[in-house]
């Protein structure tokens, strides 16, 4: 167990001051790089433009689940020896580690394969040209990253540049297009309009409130090298990182709810939901689009294949530090086949953006899995400690794991 000083279970959490917490923020952020991907900013543009207010309530929703699996997963990464996978083969046997590991190499091709299109989409509309050569680019970009050593460092530093990036283009556009919050207010009432609300308004809560996400959490406070002694720190990481992303989300909802849904623009192009943007900028909102869904997009590329990776290779009994060997070689593979599926069916004269939200729904195929097992081992003492789960915690946590169910079965039947 990663003891601190003095924090011996739950109820001694040590709470750091604001100053202090706000500097030592980061692994969150790193998720965040995840949950504000390509796919939920071009989910929660499209349901803006077709909804306006209406499925508002799903992003807020989602935002209080994915920060209690997040303290959850804090709190396990940091009091366990061991990576989860490996817990989990020492309790249940190695088919239930590489069940675990198959489902995260699975989902990360789901996300990687939106990332690509993304990269492509967003160089698009920043400078021209085709989509499968700045795709290809960005790819080979995103493996020159993942074969550098000491990443962790590297990557925190690049994402808060590229959030930075996002949040002008949308909180600018937001606050020149103005909003009407007795209207947005209306969004928060729990509603879904028809059957396509339903597929979309999912989509977009899994991309928010992924529980894959959240198991790397465990990995990634080991990373930063957190003792028992820093989880009210990562509490407060998650919670001010999962609400900025959460945030962020909301106004780009709220600007496609003010400016594409009073058009009857459904965006189908980078260019299309540039639009969103010309309230700010005017001509220019092709370029600033195209950076933001850029930074979407390559933050979430190398954050995305590092998860997968680590947990795969944890499945098969590996070493998971982000600079080990089997996870970088898994991590540009991953890279690489997602390049093939995003790329294929555009060459076949499918539309790039129904590619990425399909994408995003084979994501989801680990979700029930994920949440069961940091639900059920967080519970275990011989595992916790005196860090098990209090009864609050296990309420909010069974009714967010309950939606996440709901998704997966909803999207599976979809499809038959």
């Amino acid at each position: 167990m990663a003891q601190g000083d003095a924090t011996s279970s739950i109820e001694d959490i040590r709470w750091p001051s604001l100053g202090s917490a706000v500097r030592r923020i980061g692994p969150a952020f790193v998720l965040g790089a995840v949950a504000l991907g390509p796919g939920s900013l071009v989910l929660s543009s499209i349901t803006g433009a077709l909804y306006g207010y209406q499925l508002l309530w799903l992003l807020v929703f989602s935002g209080v689940f994915m920060i209690v699996f997040m303290e959850i997963a804090s709190r396990f990464g940091i009091v366990t020896d061991e990576p989860i996978w490996t817990i989990v083969e020492h309790k249940y046997g190695r088919i239930a580690a590489v069940v675990g590991g198959i489902f995260a190499i699975l989902t990360s091709l789901g996300y990687e394969t939106g990332n690509v299109i993304a990269i492509g989409l967003g160089m698009e509309a920043i400078v021209g040209g085709s989509p499968l050569i700045w795709g290809t680019a960005g790819a080979v970009a995103a493996i020159a990253l993942i074969t550098l050593q000491d990443l962790y460092d590297k990557l925190e530093k690049l994402i808060f540049a590229l959030i930075f990036v996002m949040i002008v283009g949308f909180f600018g556009t937001l606050a020149i297009t103005g909003f009407s919050p007795g209207e947005a207010s209306t969004g928060l009432v729990p509603s879904f309009p028809d059957q396509q609300a339903v597929f979309l308004g999912m989509a977009m809560m899994a991309t928010y409130f992924s529980l894959y996400a959240a198991i790397y959490q465990t990995y990634l406070v080991k990373e930063k090298g957190y003792t028992t002694d820093d989880i009210g720190q990562s509490i407060f990481d998650s919670a001010v990182g999962i609400t900025l992303m959460g945030i962020m989300l909301i106004a780009i909802m709220i600007t496609g709810a003010v400016v594409l849904n009073p058009a009857g623009v459904v965006p189908e192009s980078a260019v299309d939901m540039a639009v969103q943007l010309e309230p700010l900028v005017g001509t220019n909102a092709s370029l600033l689009f195209g950076l933001g869904l850029f930074a979407a997009a390559f933050s979430s590329i190398v954050v995305n294949a590092l998860i997968g990776s680590t947990m795969f290779v944890d499945g098969l009994g590996y070493e998971t530090g982000m600079d080990s060997k089997p996870v970088k070689l898994v991590a540009i593979t991953l890279v690489v086949v997602a390049w093939l599926f995003a790329f294929v069916p555009s060459l076949l004269g499918e539309n790039p953006i129904d590619t990425l939200i399909l994408a995003q729904a084979v994501s989801i195929v680990g979700l029930p899995y994920f949440g069961a097992v940091i639900l059920i081992l967080s519970n275990d003492r011989d595992v916790m400690g005196g860090f098990a789960n209090t009864r609050v915690r296990n309420a909010l946590a069974l009714i967010g794991y309950l939606a996440s169910l709901a998704i997966a079965v909803y999207y599976a039947t979809s499809f038959l």
